[in-house]
């Protein structure tokens, strides 16, 4: 048999080409095979891949397997060399120094009105925390500005450029004023007066109004010489009364002079007043005329003839009442005095009598065109939460005044005269 190293060699064998070997699960027999029949038992791999960041040169045969360093965007690899203690790898793949100073500048904020100490990021790099910002704002010390001509925006959070808004209900905002000239009256004292306060609004043009109901406005006029005075809504005639005959009236206050309401506003609830006065020209009196400003509730007349200041011997000698809803607020209203005795009376120039005017304050109240300046003094004048009803009003002044006290202030104009 010849030796193994006597055959000739081959320079590149194949996996077809064939072995001899002994079989050893065969009682070593011997046996040929191939080469390739040999790469199961040696668990040869067919070939290679991989997934980066390892790379293969090539799947089969000499193949060179590295890993690949990190470059930057979407990818993996391993970290490059070039990194230290004081710098980090940006996402390009690049070794960089973090950013340990910024560059102050001057940036225009949103526009080119107004400038902002702002910073310059530029030149950046890393995650950079701005911190807070200083405007350097400083109290403006000028005139108020011209509107129109100096631009007087604001910059508000969102980042816009702003005027001041109109004021609005729940919303706070400026308003114009309808008038640049400046006021040198002094205001008048708060008040809490009910029913006197009124809200300001906003015009169209954004001027800031109040619109005050005032009372109506009443021209006086003195047309003719008889009769009742008359009231037509805006204009209050008085007849100038001739003397003699009866026909002449008195008026211990004229309508004319009335500057307040008097009644049950006055003293808070029910109200008489009295006030001590004179004749100044005989006449025959059967009538009343006064201004009823607001309520419609009894108001009744009484006049005594006589002295407070001697009131047993005080007569009543005129006595009536405008019944509730008889006569509207806000209008000339006539009484007529209706107690039976007490309808029409004559007087003397010169006689002292006391007129009493009483006001009811329920549903409510009434109250008529007066004054409440007058002087007060013990004989003169006296008041009191006290209603007198005609059908039990005292035929002597004192069963009056024992429900009044001294001193008074008000006064109702009041217009008395004869009308046949």
């Amino acid at each position: 048999m010849p030796i193994i190293y006597s055959y000739p060699s081959k320079a590149s064998p194949t996996s077809g080409d064939l072995l001899i070997i002994s079989d050893v699960s065969a009682s070593n027999q011997t046996k040929k095979i191939t080469i390739g029949d040999l790469k199961d038992p040696l668990d040869v791999v067919d070939s290679l891949t991989a997934t980066l960041p390892i790379e293969v040169s090539a799947s089969t045969g000499d193949v060179t397997i590295s890993s690949r360093a990190y470059g930057g965007g979407f990818t993996t690899g391993h970290v490059p060399s070039g990194g230290n203690s004081i710098n980090f790898l940006r996402g390009d793949g690049t070794w960089n120094v973090p950013v340990s100073s910024i560059t102050m500048s001057t940036k225009i904020l949103p526009t080119d009105i107004a400038y902002l100490g702002g910073v310059d990021l530029s030149g950046a790099v890393g995650n950079v925390n701005l911190g807070t910002l200083n405007l350097n704002a400083s109290n403006f010390g000028g005139t108020p500005p011209n509107p129109g001509l100096v631009d007087c925006r604001f910059l508000i959070k969102d980042n816009y450029w702003a005027q001041l808004w109109p004021a609005q209900v729940n919303f706070l905002g400026g308003i114009q004023l309808s008038s640049a000239t400046v006021q040198t009256v002094a205001p008048e004292p708060v008040s809490s007066t009910a029913s006197k306060t009124y809200s300001v609004q906003l015009d169209s043009n954004n001027k800031a109004v109040v619109n005050v109901p005032w009372l109506t406005e009443i021209t006086l006029t003195t047309t003719g010489t008889s009769g009742a005075a008359s009231w037509n809504g805006t204009t209050l005639n008085i007849p100038q009364y001739s003397g003699g005959g009866g026909s002449v009236g008195f008026s211990p206050m004229s309508i004319y002079e009335g500057e307040v309401q008097v009644g049950t506003v006055s003293l808070g609830g029910d109200a008489s007043f009295a006030r001590q006065t004179t004749v100044e020209n005989s006449c025959t009196i059967n009538k009343v005329q006064f201004f009823r400003m607001t309520g419609t509730n009894e108001i009744s007349i009484y006049v005594y003839q006589g002295l407070i200041n001697d009131p047993t011997n005080a007569d009543l000698v005129l006595a009536g009442t405008l019944a509730q809803g008889s006569s509207p607020a806000n209008s000339m209203n006539e009484l007529s005095f209706n107690k039976s005795g007490y309808t029409s009376h004559t007087f003397s120039a010169g006689t002292p009598i006391i007129i009493v005017a009483c006001f009811k304050s329920t549903d409510g109240g009434a109250n008529a065109i007066g004054n409440d300046t007058l002087q007060r003094a013990t004989g003169l004048s006296e008041a009191g939460n006290y209603y007198i009803d005609e059908s039990s009003v005292p035929l002597t002044y004192d069963g009056i005044q024992g429900n009044l006290g001294e001193g008074n202030q008000y006064g109702v104009s009041l217009h008395f005269y004869n009308k046949i």
